[in-house]
């Protein structure tokens, strides 16, 4: 079996390259893999959704403990500066989240490339092409609809009151 991982079964002819690396590509069921890089598929799903996550955490800890200090409630928060780091947390989450669908664009753009240079239906690594057109798509989608709710999440904190009743 090692045999047949230094040398090419007998028979077949071995695609003439110049370099180890580019024969290995060519030979690979999904020559253009490595267009698309895993990191960015990744941040691509996830940096959306967890800076709304953070943006949630810190600005509801934050005005809860501003409003909320004991055990009755004050009419105006304690922290004199409350709209302006619950402005600052948002813009900050708002561009974590940007630069995620960033990554999720350029990655489903690069899989889409791959995925349209398949020679067929049937043709080898098709199933990887289609999982990471599809990844990178899930993190297009994720990532604006998280964007809208970080844009809405920051209109709910600045427009009312952090310390009125809902």
């Amino acid at each position: 079996m090692l045999a047949q991982l230094v040398r090419p079964p007998s028979g077949s002819a071995s695609p003439p390259s110049d370099d180890a690396g580019r024969s290995r590509r060519e030979t690979h069921p999904a020559p253009k893999r490595g267009e698309v890089r895993p990191s960015l598929v990744l941040a691509g799903i996830v940096a959306a959704p967890l800076a709304w996550i953070i943006q949630i955490c810190i600005c509801e800890a934050l005005a809860s403990h501003a409003c909320f200090p004991t055990e009755h409630p004050l009419s105006a928060p304690e922290l004199t500066a409350l709209l302006r780091i619950i402005a600052a947390v948002s813009a900050g989450s708002f561009v974590v989240g940007s630069l995620g669908l960033v990554a999720a664009w350029t990655s489903w753009r690069a899989a889409r490339n791959e995925y349209a240079d398949s020679d067929g239906p049937n043709s080898a690594g098709l199933r990887e092409r289609k999982r990471v057109h599809f990844l990178a798509l899930v993190g297009v989608l994720g990532s604006f609809i998280f964007l809208l709710g970080l844009l809405l999440t920051a209109m709910a904190a600045l427009v009312v009151s952090p310390c009125a009743r809902w």
